[in-house]
């Protein structure tokens, strides 16, 4: 609402939509108003944050799986790198491998190697450092970069 200058009685304020906020009022209320929106907005932006679990708290070795991921990735390229398994029986008697047994070999390999991965971010996220450093651990012996 606001005042008609000559009759001095109250006319409704034109707003843009049905959220938006006048800066006229009764006299001298109009920036009181604007800022207490402003707070409520910050103080409403601070609380979401705050329940972001990636934003407020970081596990106690969050660096060690980023820094082993980042080497993981830089070594993609290399025909060296990658995940290494023990050899098998098979392989030990001299039986040479299928193309199919070669894939379901690969594809063990990779699904132990996530879940030791997710293992340890799990870990992480717990807090639990010890357990998330020996499934890390774990997880490094299974690749060579």
């Amino acid at each position: 609402m606001r005042r008609d200058a000559r009759s001095r009685r109250r006319l409704p304020a034109i707003t843009a939509g049905a959220l938006s906020v006048t800066t006229e009022g009764y006299i001298g209320q109009g920036r009181t108003r604007v800022a207490g929106y402003r707070i409520i907005t910050g103080l409403t932006i601070a609380v979401m944050l705050a329940l972001i679990p990636s934003f407020a708290h970081a596990g106690p070795c969050s660096d060690d799986i980023a820094q082993f991921k980042e080497t993981v990735r830089q070594s993609a390229g290399d025909p060296d790198a990658g995940l290494m398994a023990p050899q098998s029986v098979d392989a030990q008697l001299g039986h040479q491998p299928t193309p199919e047994s070669l894939k379901r070999a690969r594809d063990r390999l990779h699904a132990k190697f996530a879940a030791r991965m997710a293992r340890a971010e799990r870990l992480d996220k717990q807090g639990d450092r010890e357990g998330c450093m020996r499934a890390l651990a774990a997880a490094k012996q299974m690749y060579t970069p």
